[in-house]
C-alpha cells in the first residue's frame, strides 16, 4: 500500500492561482503528497508551462488574469495529450451551476477557497484511484 507522503512519487503537478498564499498552500500539500510541483499566478503563464511540462494533474483557480480557467480548459482540450489530463478547478463561487459547469466542461472535481489540505488530498485520492 502507498503512503500519503508517496501518493504522487514521480509525478508533476501545475498549480495555477493568482492568490499566492492559496498558491503556496497547494504547494505545500502537494510536495508532502511526493510531487514535483509547478507554480503559475496567471492563465497565460500556466498555459505555457503546461505546455511545455505536461504535467499529470492541474489545479486551476477558475477566475485568472489573462486566460481565466475556463479558457484554460478549452485551450488544453485542444491538445491531443493534455485532453487527458486531470483538472481540478479551485472556486470561491462554488454554487450549484457552477458546481455542474466544471464537470460539464471536463474538470475531474472541484475545491471551494479557501480550501483545506485534506480537501486536496481527498481530490487526489480521487484521482488515483480512477487510474
Amino acid at each position: 500500500m502507498t503512503s500519503q507522503h508517496e501518493l504522487l512519487k514521480g509525478m508533476t503537478v501545475l498549480v495555477i492561482d493568482n492568490d499566492q498564499k492559496s498558491l503556496r498552500a497547494a504547494q505545500l500539500v502537494l510536495q508532502r503528497l511526493g510531487a514535483s510541483v509547478i507554480a503559475s499566478r496567471d492563465g497565460a503563464n500556466g498555459l505555457t508551462k503546461a505546455l511545455d511540462a505536461r504535467p499529470d494533474i492541474i489545479f486551476t483557480e477558475l477566475d485568472l488574469p489573462l486566460i481565466d480557467g475556463w479558457r484554460l480548459r478549452e485551450e488544453l482540450q485542444l491538445d491531443v495529450d493534455l485532453r487527458l489530463v486531470p483538472m481540478i478547478a479551485f472556486t470561491t463561487n462554488a454554487n450549484t451551476f457552477e458546481r455542474n459547469k466544471v464537470r460539464e466542461v471536463g474538470f475531474v472535481d472541484y475545491i471551494e477557497k479557501p480550501f483545506t489540505p485534506s480537501q486536496i488530498t481527498r481530490a487526489i485520492n480521487g484521482i488515483v484511484a480512477a487510474r
